[in-house]
């Protein structure tokens, strides 16, 4: 697998672009982060002061910079606001996987908007960091992560009780999976190929 992201990876879609966060995006993303409604489903401490965020921000470029993970913020075109984050993470090297990880403001959840970033990242696990298959953990009572998921090919793999620490209370996380061989890990694969193959054509 490749996990060297020193030179970071900026990847775009129709009205996204994904790329490394920095200190300037801190007051969108405490925005996000300071939200209640973003730990609904999920056992996280809000950040209470923008300097939380600044600090988040400063430990994942950090992570990055040690290839522990990779961490993407997403940005709308229309306003070149951050609007939230995406990344791959939990990297098995043995067996080739890793978890995907994701959140967005809820103005602009309904909209598509992380399924375009989600299309980009799983592309990027698969053809770029060479993964075999990509994990996401959703709270089973999430349906709208669930949905998301199931529209990306991604199949029900088991269910995991964990003990959360900061709410003191269980969470029943829904594993997904996501095979380099399901149709459409392979989709996406396939057209990257044929798209390298046609662009020679044509040069």
């Amino acid at each position: 697998m490749n996990l060297n992201f020193a030179a970071f990876p900026c990847l775009e879609t129709s009205r996204l672009v994904l790329r490394k966060m920095s200190f300037k995006d801190a007051t969108d993303l405490f925005e996000i982060r300071s939200n209640p409604e973003m730990i609904d489903y999920s056992d996280s401490k809000l950040d209470e002061f923008l300097e939380d965020t600044i600090k988040f921000i400063e430990i994942i470029n950090r992570g990055i910079e040690k290839n522990k993970w990779i961490n993407w913020g997403i940005i709308h075109k229309e306003n070149n606001k951050l609007i939230g984050t995406i990344n791959i993470w939990n990297f098995d090297m043995e067996e080739k996987k890793a978890e995907i990880g994701y959140g967005l403001n809820p103005k602009y959840q309904g909209k598509g908007l992380m399924s375009e970033a989600l299309k980009e990242v799983i592309n990027f696990g698969f053809k770029e960091i060479g993964l075999d298959s990509i994990e996401v953990w959703t709270e089973k009572r999430n349906e709208r992560s669930i949905k998301l998921i199931e529209k990306h090919g991604f199949n029900y793999l088991k269910e995991v009780r964990e003990m959360g620490y900061y709410k003191k209370q269980q969470f029943n996380m829904k594993v997904y999976v996501l095979n380099k061989g399901d149709s459409y890990g392979s989709s996406i694969l396939w057209f990257s190929c044929w798209l390298t193959y046609a662009w020679r054509k044509i040069w």
